[in-house]
Formats: structure tokens, sequence, C-alpha cells
């Protein structure tokens, strides 16, 4: 079918999409405020909040967020095949979200910059990692989707993977999780905590080597040499 008239411009936020920014930006300033708590807001508590955590809990909230919202924003796209749709497209929309993200964000890291007097070249790596952290778990929640077609195992395997890479490291005494990975960077020590990335990378390159071989798979699921094959084929001449 044909449409006239000038064509409706899709918002750059889906409306589906809102909730989950609004609710990644209500948990972020709720850290930012707890990671900025003194001893006169705590009462009793000895020393502040920044020593209890070493000035990071805004950074570990943050690589937490940032890694949710790409598994949810990655499953938003539906699981990407060459033959339906443009992955380019997908990709481009699914990076100017989390920079939406990152943007709502900005403003607690430019605060907490100045709190911390962190450097700015600290500042920007940090804010490439945390978008590379978002990247990485977009590709993980769209081959998700893509592998797994049962919403609530999909749902259960998706965090499982995600609490794994992010937790289980710790208990490690290489820096292998991304958390470390972003503190690391906000203090300076980027290339110590690259290591960081291992766990969260691997995952999102298998996910996407899944994505591409599904895509690639022939038209007939059968094999060729059936007969459902044989008439798919024939038919597509």
């Amino acid at each position: 079918m044909y449409s006239f008239g000038p064509r409706t411009p899709e918002p750059l936020v889906p409306p589906r999409l809102v909730g989950a920014l609004r609710r990644f930006l209500l948990l972020a300033g709720l850290a930012f405020v707890l990671a900025t708590m003194t001893p006169a807001t705590v009462g009793d508590y000895r020393g502040s909040m920044e020593g209890a955590h070493g000035g990071r809990l805004l950074l570990y909230v943050l690589t937490l967020l940032m890694g949710v919202l790409g598994l949810q924003m990655g499953e938003d796209s539906g699981g990407p095949t060459i033959s339906r749709r443009s992955w380019l497209g997908q990709a481009g929309r699914t990076v100017v979200l989390g920079l939406v993200a990152l943007a709502l964000a900005a403003p607690m890291l430019f605060a907490y910059r100045a709190w911390t007097g962190t450097p700015w070249d600290m500042w920007a790596v940090t804010s490439c990692y945390l978008l590379f952290a978002y990247a990485c778990w977009a590709v993980v929640g769209a081959g998700m989707i893509t592998m797994i077609q049962s919403d609530p195992l999909r749902f259960v395997a998706k965090y499982a993977l995600f609490a794994l890479v992010m937790f289980l490291p710790l208990l490690a005494p290489l820096p292998l999780t991304p958390l470390l990975a972003v503190a690391e960077a906000w203090e300076g020590q980027a290339a110590g905590g690259m290591l960081g990335w291992g766990p969260s990378a691997t995952a999102a390159v298998l996910s996407l080597g899944v994505m591409i071989w599904k895509a690639r798979r022939p038209a007939y699921s059968v094999g060729p040499l059936s007969g459902q094959g044989q008439s798919e084929h024939s038919a597509g001449r």
C-alpha cells in the first residue's frame, strides 16, 4: 500500500520505553543522594557514606543501571535478522537511546566530578565506559530474544547471566567485572581495569554470533533436499 502526505517522524524515545528511562533516572538520582551523604546527614555513623563505599557507590549503581537498560533496549529491538530489518537502523536507534540515558545521568556525573575532585579526562573515560557497558548488554538483550522465545525463561536467563558477569568476578583476585572497570577509570586507572570488560564483551560477541548465524540460516528449516524445502525453493524462482 502507498501512503500520501508527510510521514509522522518517529519520536526520539518510543512511548513504550519512556518508563524504563524514568526508572533509570529515579534510581540514579537516589544513588547520587546516597553517595554524597556526609556524617551530618547520617547521624552517629562513624565517618561518611563516602568512606563506607570508597566514593564508588554512584559508579557502581550507574554501571548496573546502564547494563540493565541495555538489556531492555536490546530486547525491545525484537531480535534483529538481516532478512527482516536493517541492523544498522536498529543499532543506531539503540545507541541513541543509550546516549539519552547518559545525558540524563550527566548532571549527576558533573556534580559528582566536582564533589570528588575527579579530572575531566577521567570523567570522559568513565562516560565512555558506561556507554560501552550499555552497548554490550544491548547486544546480549537482542541475542536473548533471538535465542529464547519463552518470556519467563528469557527473563530468568538474561538476569542470571547479568548477575554472574557483574558479581561473580568480585571473588577473583583480578578486576574481571565492569563494576571495577568503571570505578577504576574514574580513579585514573582505566588501563588496569580493562580486564573487567572481558566477560561482558565475550557475552556480547557470542550473542552477536548467534544472531548472525540465525539470520543467515536458509528460509527452509527442514533441509534443502526435503520436499518442503524443494517446494519453497522452487516457489521462489
